[in-house]
């Protein structure tokens, strides 16, 4: 079974911003499969309000998985994390 989701972030911080994601897969399945992910940050691909902020995701893999974003201004300062949103995939 595949999984598929969007998530955006809930904010008061006044543009322009850009919003980073890091995911991490921690089930078995996606560590034996060498997918674990979490060790680079992505950008934002959906739109919402003219801004690439939201992100899509799909796994095939069981476990815990965890969604977190960071919002970064004025280059590379970060101004806002989230706190992990776990997604357990049964």
């Amino acid at each position: 079974m595949i999984y598929v989701d969007n998530f955006f972030p809930i904010l008061s911080i006044a543009p322009p911003y850009k919003v980073k994601w890091q995911i991490t897969n921690t089930g078995n399945e996606a560590i034996e499969a060498g997918c674990p992910r979490g060790d680079k940050f992505e950008s934002g691909e959906l739109v919402r309000a003219g801004i690439a902020c939201g992100k899509e995701e799909s796994t095939a893999y069981t476990g815990k998985h965890y969604v977190q974003c960071f919002i970064i201004k004025n280059g590379n300062q970060c101004v806002g994390v989230s706190k992990p949103f776990i997604v357990n995939i049964k």
